[in-house]
């Protein structure tokens, strides 16, 4: 079943709700108006025929059919329903999932559970282990995932620049040859903090060639010596114009001085207008990285739950 013009507009107000959007001056329509268009457009990329044939080849589960990886919406009433569908978390098929995207705000974990109730039978192939859902604020959830942590450019700049800043300098990234380095600077990263090996892992090329096409894929310099890697993407924020940080990846000698915060401010600085929105999505387990976005005034918002079947 598929939505409703008037369910579509319902979703992603509720959709929007749970963004925690106080004081970060935005124009709430063409925010509602983004969060539906980017609803829609998700529903209809996986129920493609090439995505649901990707998916169905790829994760190969089975007694399963291609329209069983289908995302589908569930009426509760004349105006109330969810969108709901599986997913794997990081593309693994042994970790199974259900995201679901109500018309309504989820507050309390048990309202989770009943529509699980309501969807049980159609995922039961795919043996799901949680269900997730977006708030805007931490709820009473088995688990957090990723947290979108968002600020203006021209609030961050207001803040004093941190001393390490004099000695960063930004170097253009010109090819993929980059990539081996980066990869290895993750094993090395993986090496000391084991526990984060599968919540944080390194960007495909794809994802870091974006910012190497946008000239936003910069080695790290001090005093000229090449200790990191940074990637962002021109990327809108609900409808406005923003920046999107995908990395900030520093070499051992130079991880744990609180160098992360200046590289990541100066980088602001340099290549983002005032108005720009800066944000990302941290996994909720890197401390270190959600440490270094509020170092720089920027505050958490939305909150990706999940709660255990």
């Amino acid at each position: 079943m598929k939505p409703s013009e008037s369910m579509w507009e319902s979703l992603s107000i509720a959709s929007l709700n749970t963004y925690d959007l106080n004081g970060l001056d935005m124009n709430m329509r063409d925010a509602q108006l983004a969060v539906k268009q980017e609803i829609m457009c998700d529903f209809e990329e996986v129920n493609s025929l090439n995505t649901l044939a990707y998916r169905f080849e790829h994760f190969k589960i089975p007694n399963t059919s291609l329209d069983d990886y289908k995302d589908r919406y569930y009426s509760l009433s004349s105006d109330k329903g969810f969108l709901c569908g599986v997913r794997h978390y990081g593309g693994d098929k042994d970790l199974p999932f259900l995201m679901i995207t109500p018309n309504f705000l989820i507050e309390v974990q048990f309202k989770v559970y009943e529509l699980y109730k309501l969807v049980e039978t159609d995922f039961a192939k795919f043996k799901p282990l949680q269900i997730s859902y977006w708030t805007s604020k931490i709820i009473d959830a088995d688990q957090i995932g990723n947290v979108y942590m968002v600020a203006k450019a021209d609030y961050i700049l207001e803040t004093p620049p941190w001393g390490q800043e004099k000695a960063i300098s930004f170097i253009d990234i010109t090819d993929d040859k980059y990539y081996v380095w980066y990869l290895q600077l993750y094993q090395e990263e993986a090496k000391l903090r084991p526990e984060l090996s599968k919540s944080v892992q390194a960007n495909d090329i794809e994802t870091m060639n974006e910012s190497l096409k946008q000239n936003l894929l910069k080695y790290i310099c001090i005093d000229n010596k090449k200790v990191g890697l940074i990637a962002a993407v021109n990327s809108n924020f609900l409808g406005h114009q923003g920046l999107y940080f995908n990395e900030i990846v520093l070499t051992k000698d130079y991880r744990n001085k609180g160098l992360a915060k200046a590289v990541q401010r100066l980088f602001i600085k340099d290549y983002t207008n005032k108005d720009d929105y800066i944000w990302g999505t941290i996994n909720s387990e890197n401390f270190s990285s959600l440490l270094t976005a509020r170092s720089n005034a920027r505050v958490a918002i939305r909150f990706e739950c999940f709660t255990n079947i």
